[in-house]
């Protein structure tokens, strides 16, 4: 008796197996013809799998495709949306990772979206207006003139020297006194420009594994196929006013990011190695430290250039600050100071007066309508500004409308 042969038929369907089975069933006399029929969920699996990666490739061609448009027209259009962000990512990682390229060395491909988007021109020319951009910044913000002044001389300067943007700035003082206002008005402003505002809040990028959040996680990293808050927001407009909210709890590896930033004029991915530029954004950074000495060095009689001096030598450590003055500490209890490298990188830093009562005054007045109301409640009021800051005071105004 012949030895009974197997023959194993795996099919792709129910369907499939069933017309094989018709077909070789008479020739199987001597053999034992077994048919393992695949389930339905599995071709269902499978159909489902067929349909994303299909998906997928359609959303990486439509990204790349706007990002030639971009390139070519400037228009903002063909800004990518973050689900094509993603879909130019997880291409870039294949490909690495297919050639054998470390994930954290730097993309210099065509598909590199640096390279796309490097050379922004938007659609509409900035021919900005520094004395309109003073004045309004002016409307907006109460009792910071000289500030303001400052920050919009800074900025006409830099446009004069023809630069791609028009700087990085350091706003320091007293808690709730503009500084943060200044810069969304700022943003405000130029929106008409195609300018954005994003604010990052350095609360929440004080531990290592926060501030990776920034650029994005490491390959293999929860969170390593999201990307980075940063680039993302520069790759859904690359023209921004970008602020770091109390810089100062900001973790010590983010000023490295920072420097880059203003030197380089772009952020890198970590786990792509993506360079996104950010040579048309504006950097402003806010720190409340030692807000005492630098409310005193700005009331006092020195002329600019020495107050201007003497600020940049408490930032950075080389001069101590008043006894009762705030001051943050790290991890190690350690007496924060500025990096004098980060520092010296920066157009200008900006100092923010404490205000006075006719100040809150005013403020008063522009949040509750009725003057003498306002004028009432500032009275009432002011010993509290004094103690606890300006927000404070805003607050208990708003609480009594």
């Amino acid at each position: 008796m012949k030895t009974k042969s197997v023959l194993l038929v795996i099919s792709v369907g129910l369907w499939i197996a069933l017309i094989i089975g018709m077909i070789i069933f008479p020739l199987s006399r001597w053999h034992l013809i077994i048919f393992i029929v695949s389930a339905v969920s599995m071709i269902s699996a499978i159909a489902l799998d067929k349909v994303a990666e299909y998906k997928s490739d359609s959303v990486y061609r439509r990204a790349i495709k706007k990002l030639k448009l971009f390139n070519a027209t400037g228009d903002e259009r063909y800004f990518l949306t973050p689900e094509e962000y993603n879909a130019i990512l997880e291409k870039v990682r294949e490909r690495r990772i297919a050639a054998g390229i470390s994930l954290n060395q730097p993309v210099n491909t065509p598909s590199n979206v640096s390279r796309s988007t490097s050379n922004v021109q938007r659609s509409k020319k900035l021919e900005l207006d520094v004395d309109d951009l003073e004045r309004y910044l002016k409307e907006k913000i109460v009792g910071q003139d000289e500030a303001i002044k400052m920050l919009t001389d800074a900025i006409y300067q830099q446009a004069k020297a023809g630069s791609r943007n028009f700087g990085s700035y350091l706003f320091v003082g007293q808690t709730g006194v503009g500084k943060t206002e200044t810069a969304k008005a700022l943003a405000e402003c130029l929106k008409d420009y195609g300018y954005a505002f994003y604010r990052f809040d350095m609360n929440n990028f004080t531990q290592e594994h926060t501030a990776s959040t920034l650029l994005g996680a490491p390959k293999g990293y929860i969170g390593s196929d999201e990307g980075g808050l940063l680039p993302r927001k520069l790759l859904e407009n690359p023209r921004a006013v970008i602020l770091f909210d109390e810089i100062e709890k900001a973790h010590p590896s983010l000023y490295r990011v920072f420097m880059t930033l203003i030197d380089e004029g772009y952020v890198q991915e970590v786990s792509t190695g993506l360079r996104v530029p950010a040579k048309n954004s504006i950097f402003i950074f806010t720190s409340n430290l030692y807000q005492e000495t630098i409310s005193a060095i700005i009331s006092s009689d020195k002329d600019e250039v020495e107050k201007e001096m003497l600020i940049l030598d408490v930032l950075t450590g080389k001069v101590h600050p008043l006894p009762t003055d705030y001051i943050y500490t790290d991890q190690y209890g350690m007496p924060f100071k500025f990096p004098a490298e980060f520092v010296a990188r920066l157009t200008k830093v900006v100092p923010f007066r404490k205000l006075s009562y006719q100040d809150l005054e005013k403020i008063a007045i522009k949040i509750v309508g009725d003057r003498d109301k306002a004028v009432r409640l500032t009275k009432e009021l002011y010993p509290l500004a004094e103690k606890y800051g300006v927000r404070v005071f805003v607050k208990k105004l708003r609480e009594n409308i």
